[in-house]
């Protein structure tokens, strides 16, 4: 359980350095579409590798009350 936790720490790092990226790339005036296509990849990517773990770390809790908590703190990153 614990090496999934820093796995998703890591991953939600991830997903922070590719969400601002997407916000900054947007920003740029005349930006190519191509490009922009490819940083919400990109995010998408890391996006899906986070809920991946996600759903590893909810397996593994046996408790209904414990389940909830995660499921609550998670949410705070789709938010």
């Amino acid at each position: 359980m614990e090496k999934l936790k820093k796995s998703r720490i890591g991953a939600r790092g991830w997903l922070a350095r590719k969400a601002d990226t997407l916000m900054d790339i947007v920003k740029v005036e005349g930006v190519i579409v191509e490009e922009i296509n490819l940083r919400v990849e990109e995010f998408d990517k890391r996006l899906k590798a986070l809920d991946e773990i996600q759903e590893q770390i909810q397996e593994l809790i046996t408790e209904e009350v414990d389940l909830l908590k995660e499921i609550e703190q998670a949410s705070t990153v789709r938010n």
